[in-house]
């Protein structure tokens, strides 16, 4: 019979299956924005379109773009 620390410990692992399934989710969804941003500048739009359409922080931008050896 299962006790409750062997549930717990079940419960436990089935969290962090979840977790590690969530975070390939995110990494995938990270590299297809960069590479994105990337066809993006490419095709001409500069950094302050790409900030106000997307929301993100200049910065984040500049670093994407830096990563990917491109800049605007």
């Amino acid at each position: 019979m299962a006790t409750d620390a062997d549930r717990l410990l079940e419960d436990l692992a089935r969290a962090q299956t979840v977790v590690a399934h969530l975070t390939a989710c995110l990494n995938l969804a990270s590299q297809v924005r960069d590479h994105l941003m990337v066809r993006t500048v490419e095709a001409g739009k500069n950094v302050a379109q790409i900030r106000t359409r997307t929301g993100l922080a200049r910065s984040r931008i500049y670093a994407i773009l830096e990563r990917t050896d491109l800049d605007d």
